[in-house]
């Protein structure tokens, strides 16, 4: 038998709490129980309820708000005594030497350039209303001249010929495949059934369940094309017939016959415009396909699957391959490529060359033509000052002070008596037709340790004038996270390019990569890679692919912006150059001096100097810090219940005495007295 041995103590909860309500500081809980009326107790009991729970909900918000972690920008402007001067890459506008082509790959390009040139001569370039027109070739066969032409589906340019100017032309047979286009026409159209339909592009997007981003049912945008027609009617004073005899004077380079008849001559005539369609398929593409043929659609539409490709993760839309009509020509069938253009200024064959590194480097402009001139603050520059660099459109591309491993060059001279002045030769003889639309070069100002992109970024300086470029230097700073910006300093990053991390590099190497990986090639200069082949169907398609969900930010390329930027804010000016007087003085300067007339059409010269040594810091500060929380939760403290870290105490010391008499309660429940 047992019995409790409970121990006295000194008083219970009730106690402790009333005599805390009686001495606290705390507002408002003296009066609860101090009151001696139940209505005033009720009364101080709402009173200081509500303002607890006002307390409580002030807290709440300005603890979320600093867990949002708002930022905001500040702006300093300070002259420095000395600053470093941005690298300066240059590329010629034109990727490969024409002399140096023959007997290589690319030497087809130079053929084209000559039949052209024989055909059309300096006239074509001419206006037609101020210059007399140049007689043009005959054909061999009926001794006829050729008329203009456009290679361009759906437009006709208009040549100059030696009668009245205009051209009215009757089809001999309506079946023959020859095609009237103009840019109006009254006259009911009929489909040319001898060549491809050059239908209404749709691109369509249908919405992934559950993505806040598209949310749409169908995103259509449309782009006309003109139809080709035939038929007998009379064509218009604007209007030509689009020449077979020229096709028969560009005859193929290599000799043999085109896989492609014109479309635009007789030897159209009979042949199908129907086409087969490689039955290739990548990965999860599921094509649309109603048998090996197709007859209305020359562009090939097949359905984006869901799929998981490693951290790829594309959502199903429809993609609309736009058919190029390249596939049948062969790969250095670059007449071919011309015939089948179906942009009006041949924006389309561009990257129709990629170059290996090697044959940059044998065909390419080299440093020692492009680079004539060179000083910095008024002193020459040296060959480690530059570093040459790959680029996919410009080929051998040079920039000087890189920086990455090298010493960066610095300046205390601003204004443009000082700076960066180059002397570049564009050699505009060697320039290819095809591959460059404009003569000079391409000018990128740009941070040192950063890869340049001179297609996306930089200016054009043109032959025969001096263009001025004025830098500011802005130095920008960001927050990482958990701040909004989320930027990256790019150490976690793989990129394909050398240097420091930024935005456009870790976008163009994610592109690449996604090409690499899905369609087996790459569509830029690097080496030992397979590039891709506009010719090769399946690549195409899949290439595409991978650009349309670039477009649509859907490729999945995480590219943070980068914490810590320098950027170059650039003011251009141009002038002629050089001036009459000063010509002399160059020739004397330059090995192997030119004609004077030649420098106007060679020569580039570009002077890159600082406006000014102020650098313009903008940098994101947290707007809402730690010391900032306390303070406004010590002030809502004060201001709905009127606690202080005093009064916190008071409360800590209750809760203790609370929980030293519940334990010593506990303590003496289990204390039993054992009887025998």
């Amino acid at each position: 038998m047992s019995e409790k041995n409970v121990e006295p103590h000194d008083a219970s909860v009730k106690d402790l709490t009333q005599g805390f309500a009686d001495a606290t500081s705390l507002h408002g809980l003296p009066r609860v129980y101090s009151s001696k009326s139940l209505t005033r107790k009720i009364i101080w009991g709402l009173v200081f309820f509500g303002c607890f729970v006002g307390f409580c909900w002030q807290v709440t918000a300005l603890t979320l708000n600093y867990f949002e972690y708002p930022i905001s920008v500040t702006t300093e402007v300070k002259t420095r005594l000395k600053v470093d001067f941005p690298a300066v890459t240059v590329c010629n506008m034109n990727m490969l030497k024409k002399s140096l082509l023959m007997g290589t790959r690319f030497e087809n390009l130079t053929k084209v350039d000559k039949r052209l040139s024989d055909i059309y001569g300096t006239s074509a370039t001419s206006n037609s209303q101020t210059t007399p027109p140049a007689e043009m070739p005959q054909d061999p066969e009926n001794e006829d001249p050729l008329s203009g032409a456009d290679f361009n589906e759906g437009s006709t340019t208009e040549m100059d010929t030696e009668d009245d100017g205009t051209s009215t032309i009757e089809a001999e047979d309506t079946t023959d495949g020859i095609t009237y286009v103009t840019t109006e026409d009254p006259y009911d159209e009929t489909i040319d059934t001898t060549q491809e339909d050059i239908a209404t592009e749709f691109i369509t997007t249908e919405a992934s369940a559950g993505d806040a981003t598209t949310d749409y049912d169908y995103l259509t945008t449309e782009t006309s094309r003109k139809k080709r027609s035939v038929g007998k009617r009379r064509p218009k004073e604007n209007e030509h017939k689009l020449p077979e005899q020229l096709h028969k004077q560009m005859k193929p380079l290599d000799g043999s016959a085109h896989k492609h008849a014109h479309p635009y001559s007789n030897n159209a005539k009979g042949e199908s415009r129907r086409r087969k369609r490689q039955a290739d398929s990548y990965y999860d593409d599921n094509y649309e396909d109603d048998g090996d043929e197709y007859d209305s659609d020359p562009y090939d539409d097949y359905y984006d699957n869901y799929y998981d490709n490693g951290d790829d993760y594309y959502p199903e839309e429809r993609f609309e391959f736009e058919d190029t009509g390249f596939s049948e020509i062969e790969p250095n069938d670059y007449f071919g490529f011309l015939q089948n253009s179906q942009t009006q200024d041949l924006s389309d064959l561009v990257g129709i060359v990629v170059p290996t590194t090697d044959e940059m480097d044998s065909y390419g402009h080299t440093f020692e033509d492009f680079v004539l001139q060179c000083s910095f603050d008024k002193k020459n520059c040296s060959n480690s000052d530059w570093k040459k660099l790959y680029n996919s459109q410009y080929g051998n591309c040079y920039t000087w002070n890189f920086g990455y491993n090298n010493t960066i060059k610095s300046t205390s001279r601003f204004g443009s008596r000082y700076g960066l002045r180059l002397t570049l030769n564009a050699q505009a003889d060697e320039y290819i037709g095809l591959l460059s639309h404009t003569v000079g070069a391409r000018v990128t100002v740009h941070s040192h340790n950063v890869m340049p992109f001179p297609e996306d970024q930089g200016v054009s300086a043109s032959v025969g004038r001096k263009t001025g470029i004025g830098v500011q230097m802005q130095n920008i700073k960001r927050k990482p996270h958990p701040f909004p910006t989320n930027c990256t300093y790019g150490t976690h990053l793989q990129s394909n390019y050398e240097g420091d991390y930024s935005v456009l590099s870790c976008m163009m190497s994610c592109l690449q990569n996604k090409i690499k990986t899905n369609c087996k090639c790459v569509d830029k200069i690097v080496h030992n890679q397979t590039a891709c082949d506009i010719t090769n169907t399946t690549q195409e398609k899949c290439r595409q692919r991978m650009y349309h969900l670039f477009d649509e930010a859907k490729l999945g390329c995480d590219c943070p912006q980068a914490c810590e930027e320098l950027v170059y804010g650039t003011t251009i000016s141009g002038s002629e150059w050089p001036s009459n007087q000063y010509s002399p003085y160059l020739l004397q300067k330059l090995e192997g001096g030119s004609p004077v007339s030649d420098i106007k059409q060679n020569l580039v010269r570009v002077h890159v100097y600082f406006e000014t040594l102020a650098v313009h810091t903008i940098e994101e500060v947290p707007s809402y810090t730690w010391d900032n929380l306390l303070a406004d939760i010590g002030g809502t403290m004060g201001m709905f219940i009127g606690i202080s870290i005093c009064t916190a105490f008071e409360i800590v010391e209750l809760l203790m005495e609370i929980g030293k008499l519940v334990v010593g309660k506990m303590t003496n429940k289990n204390k039993v007295t054992s009887l025998k």
